[in-house]
């Protein structure tokens, strides 16, 4: 009997760690949203998975994504939103820098 209780207590541990391997890939995941009004071209700085493009509006999702390193293009025109997340990335339009002001003319006169 008691050699029954404790296979039954193993394998219910056992279930227990495999349950945990299967939550960790899900927090894996990476998850790209472009909110930007440009197609963005994604670029892995690993080689763990493949660039791809996304347009304006859309949603892509990697499974089992180990390291999330990458950059992007344009990046003249499209920046990261403050909302983003090392798992979650969401991309926007670059805020446009305001315009220099005219320059400032100074005449200097010896009198």
């Amino acid at each position: 009997m008691k050699k029954i209780i404790m296979t039954c207590l193993s394998a219910a541990a056992l279930a227990g760690l495999w349950g945990c391997e299967l939550d960790n890939n899900k927090g894996r995941d990476l998850r790209f949203e472009n909110l930007s009004s440009q197609t963005v071209s994604v670029i892995p700085l690993t080689g763990e998975w493949e660039s791809f493009k996304i347009a304006p509006d859309e949603t892509k999702k990697l499974e089992s994504i180990k390291t999330p390193d990458f950059t992007w293009e344009p990046k003249t025109r499209v920046a990261l939103s403050v909302t983003s997340t090392d798992r979650r990335v969401v991309f926007v339009n670059k805020p446009r820098e305001p315009a220099p002001p005219p320059p400032t003319v100074i005449i200097i006169t010896n009198q």
